[in-house]
């Protein structure tokens, strides 16, 4: 699979969990969806790995990208970042 399509259906997961946050916040339904990150999807298993690595700064860096940063931000970004990368390959 492509850079391009990851790229695209990373765009459509964020725009999908961000509908999700948007009803629920107007709702007032569930609060957990307001503020959805990777570590609340994965539970705690992410963090068992994260802390076997050797250096600091790295696993201080993936604890603020799994615990803190929210879903929709995480998947935008990483769309984005795959539809750079993806024009900038040859077809």
């Amino acid at each position: 699979m492509g850079f391009t399509k990851i790229g695209f259906l990373s765009l459509a997961g964020a725009g999908v969990v961000l509908i999700f946050q948007s009803v629920a916040g107007l709702m007032k339904f569930n609060a957990s969806w307001i503020t959805i990150t990777l570590g609340k999807v994965t539970g705690h298993i992410l963090d068992q790995y994260i802390v076997k690595i050797p250096y600091e700064s790295v696993v201080n860096s993936l604890k603020y990208i799994v615990n803190t940063l929210e879903l929709t931000l995480l998947l935008g970004t990483i769309g984005i970042i795959c539809l750079i990368i993806g024009s900038f390959r040859k077809v």
